[in-house]
């Protein structure tokens, strides 16, 4: 059985190893085959691919779209607001008592979302501060020179009426008008700060021999800049009378915004000029000792803000954008009213208002700027203006000014209006003073803040 079982280990063996042979031969020949058929893989992945997207292409395309362009309509059924709708809208409303920066208003054309260009804190710090004992009219507006953005407007009226005082040109205009007649004097007869002047008799009066060209040894001789920081009725009269005469003054008044629409979200009435064809009412007009020359607070700062923006005068806005159904239906645009005067001439303006800060009417409220970490590092410019209405025993008090900090180019133009009942209680000038205080607390670091 040994040898059997031995022969027939060598009878088979070679039988086996072939079996083996094929075996391998057929899986090496299976991998060849897979190797060279991968690219026809990849290929049917891709075209799989493709009409997988494209079948979704075609559902989305057929059912998908329609329903969803069906249904967009509803969604935007919006009518975009232009700025008469906007007046209309606001009409009524009591936007000086804003004390958030967006608010909703409901009318009959729908809701909307109205987002203000209005600082809160600067708001509140003026509202808090009124003199509601003594002031009969109350008026304080405030704005950015480049943009005409309103940072706050707050009106007060003891009167019970309600009305808004910012937006009444009721109120004489006073020696706010001498910004005018210096501009005019500069960009006409090349005035400069270091001008010689003179007049005759008190800086406060205005009499028609103070008209007269006739100098003696009791004539004051000082320059233009001190005239203006001094606010001396003469001397602007004398200019009216023998430079600007009626055509310079209604001129230079249309320049500045007098008997000129001035676009606004809220209706706002022209503020008049009238010049007529007397002699002293030339006198009368350029140095603002008339009662009949009115101006509204916010026609006010819009002016100063010229001189502080290079004589450019920018429309004022309060209302940035409004949003109906999350829509936007309304967004101001910033828009030049006029080029006053020239670039040149509204630097030397800046710097006859700067010396009224400093050496002229507003010198006492502002006495203590040096000590003020906030107010010692801003260059300060502005015009003071009063005049009595003894019929009706009140004095209006006004403050026109800037303020811009060198640092960040932050600037900040006010007009502040107080008429003053009984007893003349804070002055306009103080509560100018208390804006910049609050409007540049934190220093600015960026020109386009």
């Amino acid at each position: 059985m040994f040898k059997r079982s031995k022969l027939n280990t060598r009878l088979y063996a070679p039988t086996h190893r072939w079996r083996n042979y094929q075996v391998k031969l057929h899986r090496r020949s299976a991998k060849e085959k897979a190797v060279r058929r991968l690219p026809i893989y990849f290929f049917a992945l891709i075209v799989l691919i493709a009409l997988t997207k494209g079948a979704f292409w075609v559902y989305d395309r057929a059912f998908i779209q329609p329903a969803t362009s069906r249904a967009k309509p509803e969604e935007v059924s919006v009518k975009p607001l232009d700025q008469s709708d906007l007046q209309k809208l606001l009409a009524s409303q009591p936007l000086t008592k804003l004390t958030r920066e967006s608010f909703y208003l409901e009318s009959g054309r729908g809701k909307y979302r109205m987002v203000t260009s209005v600082k809160p804190s600067l708001q509140q710090v003026i509202t808090d501060h009124i003199d509601r004992k003594y002031a009969k009219y109350f008026g304080f507006v405030a704005l950015d020179p480049e943009s005409g953005e309103i940072q706050a407007m707050v009106s007060f009226d003891r009167t019970g009426e309600n009305s808004n005082v910012c937006t009444r040109p009721d109120f004489p205009a006073a020696s706010l008008i001498k910004i005018v007649t210096a501009g005019a004097a500069i960009e006409e007869y090349g005035f400069r700060p270091t001008t010689p002047v003179s007049f005759n008799g008190r800086k406060y009066t205005l009499y028609k021999s103070q008209l007269k060209t006739n100098e003696h040894r009791y004539t004051n001789h000082i320059t233009f800049e001190d005239s203006f920081a001094d606010s001396i009725n003469p001397v602007f009269g004398k200019i009216g009378v023998h430079r600007l005469k009626k055509s310079g003054l209604e001129k230079y008044g249309r320049a500045f915004g007098f008997n000129q629409d001035i676009n606004f979200d809220l209706p706002l009435a022209q503020s008049p000029l009238v010049v007529k064809d007397e002699v002293f009412n030339w006198a009368e007009i350029a140095c603002g000792f008339n009662r009949q020359t009115l101006i509204s607070p916010l026609h006010a700062a819009v002016l100063v803000a010229g001189v502080a923006n290079e004589g450019r005068l920018m429309a004022p806005t309060l209302i940035q954008t409004v949003r109906e159904k999350n829509q936007p239906v309304y967004k101001s645009q910033p828009q030049v009213l006029n080029q006053a005067v020239s670039a040149d001439t509204a630097n030397r303006l800046k710097r006859l208002m700067h010396a009224t800060i400093t050496e002229g009417t507003a010198r006492k409220a502002f006495s203590a700027r040096r000590r003020d970490k906030v107010l010692s590092r801003l260059d300060i410019g502005g015009k003071t203006g009063s005049i009595n209405n003894n019929p009706l025993h009140i004095k209006y008090d006004w403050f026109a000014g800037f303020a811009e900090d060198p640092d960040g180019g932050k600037k900040l133009a006010v007009a502040v209006f107080v008429a003053h009942k009984e007893y003349i209680g804070t002055r306009a000038a103080s509560y100018a003073k208390l804006a910049f205080q609050e409007y540049f607390k934190t220093p600015s670091t960026d020109s386009n803040l």
